[in-house]
């Protein structure tokens, strides 16, 4: 039986209503957002057709979100969450053979996939809001301090190094070719693009593994 100070921390411990209500006009900004953005281009979407989706004002719509370029970052929360997931089933990788890059792309490639609409209005939002340009570069280079923690990469590499370019150069690559692929509809064979990402990717890793056994 539950007593009454058990029920009292029971109660403490859930939200207030205020809270919980800020959450459902959160939950329901982005529910909105998202039809929005998946429906038409990022230049059409306005504050006024979120929030008329969501059936709030404008007014309340900027209590949440100071522009439409954070909710559209909100948007992408499950994205970024698999994302995150496939970088934790990356680290258990033992051996990163062909095969086991060839099986990690394939994963990726069908998150990207499933939030492909979304994906192709950030693509169309970067292109006009200076603040998601910033961001670009430095997703780019947050994939070697990345690569450094999963151990793929020395944690000495150097700005300027070879190594470091080709890091950028891949990682710039294979967002432009999905790109170009699952949104803009170009035709490739599936398993030939997937196996020849891997196998460059690989070849980086080998190199980078090299590199770091001739610095011992």
């Amino acid at each position: 039986m539950t007593t009454p100070d058990g029920r009292e921390k029971e109660l403490e411990d859930l939200p207030s209503l205020r809270e919980a209500k800020r959450q459902l006009t959160r939950d329901r900004l982005i529910a909105a957002a998202t039809m929005a953005f998946e429906s038409k281009p990022y230049s059409n979407v306005t504050v006024d057709d979120i929030s008329r989706r969501a059936g709030i004002s404008r007014a309340t719509f900027y209590i949440y979100y100071p522009s439409k370029v954070k909710v559209l970052q909100d948007c992408l929360a499950d994205y970024e969450t698999g994302l995150g997931e496939l970088w934790d089933d990356f680290s258990k990788i033992e051996k990163k053979t062909v095969g086991a890059l060839e099986g990690w792309l394939v994963a990726y490639i069908k998150l990207y996939e499933k939030h492909k609409l979304l994906l192709g209005t950030l693509h169309q939002a970067e292109a006009v809001e200076p603040e998601l340009l910033d961001n670009v570069v430095s997703t780019v280079k947050d994939t070697i301090t990345r690569w450094q923690q999963l151990g793929v990469v020395s944690a000495d590499i150097q700005p300027g190094d070879e190594l470091e370019l080709d890091v950028l150069l891949f990682t710039a690559q294979i967002q432009r070719f999905l790109y170009l692929w699952i949104i803009q509809g170009i035709e490739v064979n599936r398993d030939d693009a997937i196996r020849k990402l891997a196998e460059q990717w690989y070849g980086i890793i080998a190199s980078a593994q090299s590199s770091a056994s001739h610095r011992r």
